[in-house]
């Protein structure tokens, strides 16, 4: 991978941003990046499949104080 990419946030049908994410995640995927996403809250299972397909990853962060021990996020 040339660029790897940390998202906070997770995509859903509902709400603008949500929604640009899906499509902001598709993007760079198809240009070879690798996308890291943190939900906030939680990860909806139907949009978890749809990052599985495309090759995002999905981390589980289990509260704000963790996010310093998600490797490679600095």
């Amino acid at each position: 991978m040339k660029h790897r990419i940390f998202v906070i946030g997770y995509p859903s049908e509902f709400g603008g941003a949500d929604t640009e994410l899906w499509h902001t995640v598709r993007m760079w995927r198809r240009a070879q990046w690798q996308v890291d996403v943190i939900p906030t809250w939680h990860a909806d299972p139907k949009q978890r499949q749809r990052l599985d397909a495309i090759g995002a990853r999905t981390i589980h962060v289990t509260n704000p104080d963790r996010l310093k021990d998600v490797e490679g996020l600095r």
